[in-house]
């Protein structure tokens, strides 16, 4: 997997959609950071049965920060051995929590 940042969201609505290019899955999101330095990371990427479960989080980039929220965008490409899984799930974690942003059949 690899994961692009793309700046600041448009709104600080969090949240991602999953769509395919060619065999490769594309997933274009908005994560809510809790500091002025963070910026999303590729957390993980598995098979759960024939779904694919994308988990992305936060990173500090500096060591003095702001003390406030942030909402970074980011595109991340993964591509499958043997096709596109049937599904995809994309988590975003913050807080210590993993949470369901987003949820696709394909």
């Amino acid at each position: 997997m690899t994961l692009e940042r793309t700046g600041d969201c448009a709104s600080a609505e969090t949240g991602a959609s999953v769509q395919t290019d060619g065999g490769v899955v594309v997933v274009r999101g908005c994560i809510e950071g809790s500091t002025g330095c963070s910026q999303p990371e590729v957390g993980s990427t598995r098979l759960a049965g024939d779904r694919l479960v994308v988990t992305v989080g936060t990173v500090e980039t500096q060591a003095v920060c702001t003390q406030q929220l942030v909402y970074r965008s980011y595109a991340a490409r993964v591509e499958t051995a043997g096709g596109l899984p049937a599904g995809v799930e994309v988590r975003h974690v913050g807080d210590g929590e993993a949470k369901t942003v987003a949820e696709t059949t394909l």
